[in-house]
């Protein structure tokens, strides 16, 4: 495998790719066309697998107050415990794009306690 450069016709000579080149990775399957939309428009991924570090394609920073690691439904979670526990992406506007929509997903299980009296 070549990259940056190719040979399509043996008559011409190799043409080489100018710009940049972000990531690479080499899948052993077939992905369907939501899995490679998926892997395009990714900006960040934050499993919180006892870190906060971003494992998206932009390593943007992550700080956090008040919150702490526990191991629950999804392996390791995420505990904000305190009124003014947090967890704050910086960066974003690093991604370049401005008035364009972005998603973020999350799960969530609150906590709920009961009032007495």
């Amino acid at each position: 495998m070549t990259v940056g450069s190719t040979n399509v016709n043996r008559a011409y000579d190799t043409l080489y790719f100018s710009g940049y080149i972000d990531e690479l990775i080499i899948f052993r399957r077939v992905k369907i066309a939501c899995q490679i939309l998926n892997d395009v428009t990714l900006a960040a991924y934050v499993p919180f697998d006892s870190s906060y570090t971003d494992a998206g394609p932009n390593s943007l920073t992550l700080t956090a107050s008040g919150a702490s690691f526990i191991s629950s439904y999804t392996n390791q979670d995420v505990y904000l415990s305190v009124s003014n526990s947090y967890i704050q992406i910086t960066d974003l506007t690093s991604l370049g794009q401005s008035n364009y929509s972005d998603s973020i997903a999350y799960w969530v299980y609150p906590i709920v306690k009961k009032r007495s009296g």
